[in-house]
C-alpha cells in the first residue's frame, strides 16, 4: 500500500495496555469494568483493536488497514446465528464492519484484506479481487453473489469523534538530569529507562534508528503538552512546529546515535503502550488529577 503518513494498520494485540479508554463505541459493557472507562494490562483481541482503532481516529488516522488474518474475528464480524444464540450477551455490542459506515462519515477509509468472509464484502464500497499478484474490480461479480449487498451497506452504527486527553507531568518519562535512557538494540521490544515496552503487535516495521526516535518523541510530547491536559490534536499541531523549528535532533539534542523520524501515529502508538504518561478520553477527570 502507498498512503498518507496518518495510515495506522490495526491488529489484534493480546496482552498490550489500555489506558482509560473510552469504549462504548463498540462494547456496551466488559467484563471488569465500565467500557466508558476500561483500563488493561492484559486486553483481549477485541478490546485492544478497539482501543487502537478509537486512539488512531482521535491522533488523525484518515486511513485504517485491517488484514483479515491478524484481527481478532469476533471484533471483525460477527455472524448472525451467532447473534441470535447469544442473545442478550452481544446486546451493544458493536462490530468494525458496522463501524465502518460511521468511520467514513467522520473522513476515515478502512482497506480490509479478506479471504473468508462474505460479511466483508457485503460492507465495502470497492472491491478488488487479487489472483496471482494481479488486482482486479469485483463489484459485478459480488453483485450478483450478494444482491442484498446495497442494503447492508446503507446506515450502520452511530460512533461519535473520540477525544484522548494527555494529562500527566512533563518530565515523566525523562530520567535523572532529565536524560532519556534509551535501549532500542531489540526495536520490537525496547527499554525505556529499564523499563520494557512491546511492540511487536503495534503495526509497523521497526529499526533501532526508528524507535529510538519514536521513544525520544513521547518524551517530547509530554513537555509539549506543558503541566495542562491537552487533546492529541493540539499535541499533533505542537510536536510539528517542534519539529519544523529544531528538526528530528530537537528530539533529543544531547544523543548522537542514529535517530529518524518518527510519524506521529507511532508516536501515540508509544505513549498509550507506555504505562506512562496518563490518558484518559474524560479530560473533566483528567483535570481532578
Amino acid at each position: 500500500m502507498v498512503a498518507d503518513d496518518s495510515v495506522v494498520l490495526v491488529q489484534a494485540e493480546d496482552g498490550r495496555r489500555i489506558k482509560d479508554q473510552d469504549l462504548s463505541a463498540f462494547f456496551a459493557t466488559l467484563p471488569g469494568g465500565a467500557s466508558a472507562a476500561f483500563s488493561s494490562e492484559h486486553a483481549s483481541g477485541a478490546t485492544s483493536m478497539a482501543a487502537s482503532v478509537l486512539q488512531a481516529v482521535a491522533a488523525g488516522c484518515r486511513l485504517l488497514a485491517v488484514d483479515e488474518d491478524s484481527a481478532a474475528s469476533n471484533f471483525l464480524t460477527i455472524d448472525p446465528t451467532m447473534r441470535r444464540l447469544l442473545g442478550r450477551a452481544l446486546d451493544g455490542t458493536t462490530t468494525l464492519l458496522e463501524a465502518l459506515p460511521a468511520l467514513t462519515r467522520l473522513g476515515v477509509s478502512t482497506v480490509l484484506v479478506a479471504g473468508s468472509s462474505a460479511q466483508t464484502l457485503s460492507c465495502s464500497d470497492h472491491i478488488l479481487l487479487l489472483e496471482h499478484y494481479r488486482p482486479s474490480d469485483a463489484r459485478r461479480r459480488v453483485a450478483r453473489l450478494l444482491p442484498g449487498m446495497r442494503r447492508q451497506r446503507a446506515g450502520g452504527a452511530a460512533l461519535a469523534p473520540p477525544q484522548r486527553w494527555l494529562a500527566d507531568r512533563p518530565d515523566c518519562l525523562f530520567g535523572p538530569r532529565h536524560f532519556l535512557t534509551v535501549d532500542a538494540h531489540e526495536p520490537e521490544r525496547p527499554r525505556l529507562a529499564e523499563v520494557a515496552l512491546d511492540l511487536r503487535r503495534s503495526g509497523w516495521t521497526l529499526d533501532t534508528a526508528l524507535v529510538r526516535g519514536a521513544l525520544a518523541a513521547a518524551a517530547w510530547v509530554c513537555r509539549l503538552a506543558g503541566r495542562r491536559p491537552t487533546a492529541l490534536g493540539e499535541l499533533r499541531q505542537r510536536y510539528q512546529c517542534h519539529l519544523d523549528q529544531h528538526g528530528v535532533r530537537g528530539l533529543d539534542p544531547f544523543d548522537t546515535a542514529l535517530i529518524a523520524l518518527p510519524p506521529w501515529q507511532l508516536v501515540v502508538g508509544v505513549l498509550e503502550r507506555l504505562a506512562r504518561p496518563r490518558l484518559t478520553s474524560r479530560v473533566g477527570r483528567a483535570r481532578r488529577r
